[in-house]
Parts: C-alpha cells; structure tokens; sequence
C-alpha cells in the first residue's frame, strides 16, 4: 500500500548510500562538473573552465542527472555538499 516499515532515520541513510553509490559511477569528467554546478558556476563558466563547449555542458549534466536520478542542478549541489561532509 505504500507505507513505510523502516524507521524514517533508517530509510534517509539508506537512499543516501544509494546517492554515494551512484555518484561513484560518474566519470572524472561528470565529477569535475557536478564539483563546478556545485560551486555555483554556470555552463558557460564551467564550458570556459574546462576548455569544452556549453553544450557538453548543458549534455553532460543532463548526463548526471539521470545517473543520479535527481531533477535539477539544484538537487546535484546538495547532493555534491552532502556527500562532501560525510
């Protein structure tokens, strides 16, 4: 029926260890732009950065999202600075 039978503090570490393990599956690559996402960079900024255009920006982060299975840019900083202090 949908209902939860793991204590609330239980399932939130268990989809967070999920998140980690996935964040592991991303390339350097992907690495390094979720790291400039998360820093606040915008594609063109990080496109500049990294020396590769917008568009494999904008791709590649789309990339990211769906490997982490998150909605936006947003939602991948948080992840980023979660897993950072951990």
């Amino acid at each position: 029926s949908g209902v939860s039978v793991l204590d609330s503090d239980v399932l939130t570490k268990l989809t967070q260890q999920a998140t980690m393990e996935k964040y592991h599956a991303l390339s350097p690559r992907e690495k390094d732009i979720a790291e400039l996402v998360a820093e606040g960079l915008s594609n063109k900024e990080i496109a500049q950065q990294l020396y590769i255009t917008e568009g494999t920006v904008r791709n590649t982060i789309t990339i990211i999202l769906d490997k982490l299975e998150i909605r936006d840019r947003t939602q991948l900083a948080i992840q980023y600075w979660k897993r950072k202090s951990e």
